[in-house]
C-alpha cells in the first residue's frame, strides 16, 4: 500500500517515466512538468526493476527471500521478542528472578541478532566481491 502522498500521484507514478509527463494544474490553470521532481524518478526506481517493469514481489516472497538469505536474523528478532514478552509477563507477576533472566536473556538474543546482521552484511560483500572479480575476469 502506498502511502498517501504517493497514492494521489499513482496514476503518475504508473506511466513510464522516460517520457515526458506534464500534468494540468487545474487550480493555477498551468502545466507542471513531472520530471522535475527527483521523488518520482525515485519511486519509479524503487518499484520498478532492472528491465523497467514493476516490481511484483508481495511481503510473504520478500520474507521467504530474505529468510533464505540470512535465517539467523528473524530467528534472533523473534527470540528478543519472546524474551521481552515473557519478561514483562513475569514482571506483572512480580516475579523479579525470572524477569530478570528473561532481560538477559533478551539482551543475549539481540546481541545475537546484530552478530548474525552484521555476519550477513560481511558476507554479502564477500560475495559481492568475488562476483566482480570473475566478471572482471571474464572480461579480459
Amino acid at each position: 500500500m502506498l502511502p498517501p502522498l504517493f497514492r494521489v500521484f499513482q496514476p503518475l507514478l504508473a506511466e513510464d517515466s522516460s517520457k515526458e509527463k506534464t500534468v494540468v494544474n487545474k487550480t493555477k490553470r498551468e502545466e507542471v512538468d513531472m520530471s522535475k521532481f527527483d521523488w518520482v524518478q525515485f519511486h519509479h526506481d524503487m518499484t520498478h526493476g532492472k528491465t523497467g517493469k514493476p516490481h511484483t514481489e508481495t511481503a510473504g516472497q520478500k520474507f521467504k527471500r530474505k529468510f533464505a538469505d540470512n535465517p539467523f536474523i528473524p530467528i534472533g528478532a523473534l527470540a528478543t521478542a519472546l524474551a521481552l514478552a515473557f519478561g514483562i509477563r513475569a514482571f506483572f507477576k512480580k516475579d523479579v528472578k525470572m524477569s530478570q533472566k528473561m532481560m538477559r536473556a533478551r539482551v543475549g538474543a539481540q546481541g545475537f541478532t546484530v552478530l548474525a546482521l552484521l555476519t550477513g552484511v560481511w558476507m554479502d560483500l564477500n560475495r559481492r566481491q568475488k562476483k566482480a572479480e570473475l566478471e572482471a575476469e571474464g572480461a579480459k
